[in-house]
């Protein structure tokens, strides 16, 4: 037997003179090598009786090619005393008979990589190799390591592939090790006796073939062992230093066989065999013992995974430990994964053992699963996934059930129960087939149960959508898929239902939480059954719906019980066919939000709570009365289309889609309206004391109610107060009126806003177009009054009473108070401000009243005369000014301006040359006097 030669003294003592020539800290290349075998063999020192080169046992012919050392050998152990933290050793044979032992000594965190390129065979361990740190072997032959061999080392890897060498030394940690991609050969790795390494260290095995026999014990507590077949590209730890590896392309591992007994307290082990031929099937077996227990409630994971192949547990047993974890995945066409007793025997699954299987083809559950406190339980099947077991999560805090599927899941009567607290579910389907769950009609297993803080989770990937025919309730409830349908109800503590591309959610049942979060990117939503969103502690009760894109609809058919509602259809329309309200129903929501572009329709009565905000966005608006008393409302209709909507809605007769109300269309004859869509702002509106009432149309607004707020702004194409409408703003409020065409203020407007004074209110005119005042107004004292427009032209008296009181020309179509930036235009056209007679007649300042003018053009001032008694007159233009009437100030004249300022008038102030100031960046570059002459002083 070759284990049982001794090698003569001879050629020991000639292998130590060899020795001595070596280079100081050098590992002497060639020793032993063939050429000097050869010498011994000519010179016929190698005699009959003797034993042949190629009988020779321990590894020979070492070869440096990084790194430094001293290989010493005295009898039959072999000493390699490495100097250097990483060496890379060519051998020419590595083998080690049952009584030799080689010995790897090197520095604190060192390692050594033992590539065997001049072997044709196997590398023969039959005896001990140790090592005080990592070992890397390399045979493309493969390995034997026989019944009394014995490996110890901090960390070992085994393989049949050739490592990238120039990395193993850039890489001290041995964080990633990369392997240079080349064809593996047909080689096996054997493995029969025992392998140790130090605690969280790693015993890694590579190759196409890889079998432990029974006498067989690999030991790597609180570290891993992985017997991988297949072709790998990297090899690495992550970040809790487990090894890790990633299969290339075209692997061909054809199978991985444990007869052993494989520990790793606490740690990981991975049994895994990669086939990427569909033609090939790779196979996974284990008749031996996986153990990862440790005794305490800290288990391992055991990972028996074949692609494109299959896993046979046979006899052997898998012991993952208390909250240990089972992956369990193979891809064979044609099988299916069969949980039964047996299986699970096998598995030595238990409670609190978490349990991930994955199967190619189908997996039928026919034994039930319990799982308990702090566990999961993972199914997936790519073909069908069949349970015909109840599936029970039994526990007292959190566990999780996870099923992922490329086709539908069937459920049987068993069903799907959660019994206990805390649990957890999780679907998650993949390609286009989506997710469905159709409990039989076991009244137990109706309802998807997760009680008690648990979590429910349906994904459906690439496509698929989600079908569920059963009530489903969970702490939090979460779905997201191409559509979702659910024809049971829905009870949870926050749910959000998410649908892709142009997929639907269609909700049957009642749904009862705290927080409800839809979004269709670009399908329809439909809430059949009636919504009731509350919280105890007064928190919650939000409802948010919305449609991205696309014109689909949103629709509620029952009653909705929120706090607050917000509603978004990028294109489409919304519906409310029954009530909106908030608690227990008794009560209005404190804020509703509309916001879309097709039509808003509300079947009911709905408003607010006081205090609240109800704020409608919508191309048309159907509604019987709406109640937005000391709240705020904000009504904007954007649909520009000729087919006119009237926005009072009757019973029955207000679907989104219904431009035939009973109501004649308000526009009917009349030019202004040009067919746009208007508002009318009547009884059925209901805003006294809101804090800012805002209303939008493209075409006309018809006023027609009694409104009392602090802030009222109109914005139209024209705006008409009718009937016995008023408007009370009070002190200190807002009044922002804004017509897209010519306007006038007229008496008439006056009457409806109670006086000259507007009751002490701030008023702003505005109009993209030409302004023309028709009626006297009176500034009050400490208000401001702004009038926008192309041109302002006055016609009546304005009186700027004093305390502060304010009257701005400004070419800003706006006015004060609280308005979207929307209502905003600025236009740099140039703005005139004009005055038919005498300036004393038409404007008059009282006081320490102000005038100012603010021009986002250039500004022209035309008149008889300015001669403002009393008061300061104070221009800021932000281009050109141009005063085009001779001014006569009494007190204080101001001209400010960034840009050039034309003066072709007389200026005269009866206080002298100081009460003129004019500022602008440079005097003498940007004062124009004109043919009159400047008679004040210029700063």
């Amino acid at each position: 037997m070759l284990e049982s030669i001794i090698l003569p003294q001879l050629i020991i003592n000639m292998q130590n003179n060899l020795k001595k020539l070596n280079n100081s800290g050098k590992f002497y290349r060639g020793l032993l090598s063939g050429s000097a075998l050869g010498m011994l063999v000519t010179a016929g020192l190698v005699g009959p009786g003797m034993i042949s080169p190629s009988a020779l046992a321990a590894p020979t012919g070492g070869m440096v090619r990084e790194g430094s050392g001293d290989i010493t050998i005295a009898g039959n152990i072999t000493t390699i005393a490495q100097t250097t933290p990483r060496a890379v050793i060519n051998w020419q044979k590595f083998d080690v008979l049952s009584h030799e032992t080689v010995r790897f000594q090197v520095p604190e965190g060192g390692a050594t990589l033992n590539q065997i390129k001049a072997a044709v065979a196997p590398s023969h361990i039959l005896g001990t190799v140790t090592s005080n740190g990592v070992l890397y072997f390399v045979n493309q032959n493969g390995f034997v390591f026989g019944p009394n061999s014995s490996v110890t080392a901090k960390n070992l890897l085994v393989t049949t592939q050739n490592l990238d060498s120039g990395q193993f030394i850039a890489n001290p940690t041995d964080a990633r090790q990369q392997f240079i991609a080349a064809d593996v050969a047909p080689a096996k790795i054997i493995l029969q006796g025992k392998v140790t390494v130090a605690d969280h260290g790693f015993a890694v095995f590579f190759g196409p073939n890889i079998q432990t026999s029974e006498t067989s014990v690999i030991t790597a507590n609180y570290g891993s062992v992985v017997l991988a077949a297949g072709k790998v590209d990297n090899f690495a730890k992550d970040q809790n230093g487990f090894a890790v590896f990633k299969y290339g392309r075209n692997s061909q591992g054809q199978s991985i066989q444990n007869d052993g007994i494989i520990r790793a307290a606490a740690g990981r082990v991975t049994l895994a065999v990669a086939a990427a031929e569909s033609s090939y099937q790779g196979l996974v077996e284990n008749n031996g013992s996986l153990d990862t227990r440790n005794g305490e409630d800290t288990g391992g994971i055991i990972a028996l995974v074949a692609q494109n192949g299959v896993v046979r547990l046979n006899q052997g047993l898998v012991m993952p430990g208390k909250n240990g974890s089972v992956i369990y995945r193979q891809d064979k066409p044609d099988e299916d994964i069969i949980v039964d007793d047996t299986f699970l025997n096998k598995l030595h699954y238990e409670s609190g053992v978490n349990l991930d299987l994955s199967s190619g083809y189908g997996l039928m559950v026919q034994s039930g699963l319990p799982a308990a406190r702090d566990s999961f339980l993972t199914l997936h099947a790519r073909v069908g996934l069949v349970v015909r077991a109840g599936l029970t999560l039994a526990g007292l805090a959190a566990s999780s059930l996870f099923f992922t599927t490329d086709h539908p899941i069937t459920v049987g009567a068993g069903g799907l129960k959660i019994i206990s607290t805390g649990e957890n579910w999780s679907y998650k389907g993949q390609n286009s087939a989506g997710i469905t769950v159709n409990i039989g009609s076991d009244p137990a297993a109706i309802a998807l149960l997760a009680q008690n803080g648990g979590d429910m989770s349906f994904i459906a990937q690439n496509g698929g959508r989600i079908f569920i025919n059963n009530s489903i309730s969970g702490h939090n409830v979460t779905a997201s898929g191409n559509g979702i349908r659910i024809n049971g109800t829905v009870t949870g503590n926050d749910i959000a239902l998410k649908a892709e591309n142009t997929g639907n959610i269609w909700l049957q049942g009642a749904i009862t939480a705290r927080n409800l979060d839809v979004v269709a990117a670009g399908g329809a939503v439909d809430f059949l059954g009636k919504i009731y969103l509350f919280n105890p502690d007064g928190t919650g009760g939000n409802l948010n719906a919305q449609v991205k894109s696309q014109p689909r609809s949103i629709e509620f058919h029952q009653a909705v019980l929120a706090t607050n509602l917000r509603v978004a259809n990028a294109q489409g329309n919304i519906a409310f066919d029954q009530a909106i309200l908030s608690d227990d129903g008794s009560k209005l929501p404190a804020k509703i939000q509309v916001a879309g572009k097709g039509a808003t329709s509300f079947a009911t009565d709905v408003g607010v709570r006081p205090g609240g905000v109800f704020e409608i966005e919508a191309g048309r608006l159907y509604y019987r009365n709406i109640n937005a008393n000391q709240s705020h409302i904000s009504i904007i209709l954007t649909d520009p289309s000729n087919n006119a909507s009237y926005n009072k809605g009757e019973a029955g007769k207000n679907a989104p889609n219904n431009n035939e109300n009973t109501a004649a269309t308000a526009c009917a004859g009349n030019t202004n309206c040009r067919g746009q869509t208007s508002l009318e702002l009547d009884e059925h509106i209901k805003f006294d004391h809101a804090p800012a009432a805002y209303f939008e149309a493209p075409g006309r607004i018809d006023v027609y109610a009694h409104v009392t707020a602090h802030d009222f702004t109109l914005v139209s194409q024209h705006n008409r107060f009718l009937g016995r409408s008023k408007i009370e703003v009070g002190e200190g409020g807002n009044i922002n009126l804004t017509e897209y065409e010519n306007s006038d203020f007229t008496a008439n407007m006056l009457e409806h806003f109670g006086g000259p004074g507007f009751n002490g209110a701030n008023l702003s005119l505005s109009s993209f177009a030409d302004l023309r005042i028709l009626a006297p107004l009176t500034v009050a004292h400490d208000r401001n009054v702004v009038l926008a427009g192309r041109t302002i032209n006055f016609i009546a008296d304005v009186t700027v009473l004093g305390g502060k009181a304010t009257l701005i020309f400004n070419r800003q179509a706006g006015g004060l108070g609280e308005r979207p930036a929307r209502y905003l235009a600025i236009n740099t056209t140039p703005i005139e401000v004009i005055f038919d007679q005498t300036i004393n007649h038409r404007l008059k300042f009282i006081g320490d009243a102000k005038l100012e003018v603010q021009s986002y053009g250039n500004l022209t001032l035309r008149g008889d005369k300015f001669n403002f008694a009393q008061a300061d007159f104070i221009v800021n233009d932000k281009h050109i000014l141009s005063i085009a009437a001779p001014i006569a100030v009494s007190q204080h004249l101001g001209l400010s301006s960034d840009g050039e300022i034309y003066i072709n008038q007389p200026v005269t102030a009866a206080g002298g040359f100081e009460q003129i100031k004019i500022v602008t960046p440079d005097p003498h570059k940007y004062l124009h006097y004109g043919v009159y002459g400047w008679v004040g002083r210029s700063e």
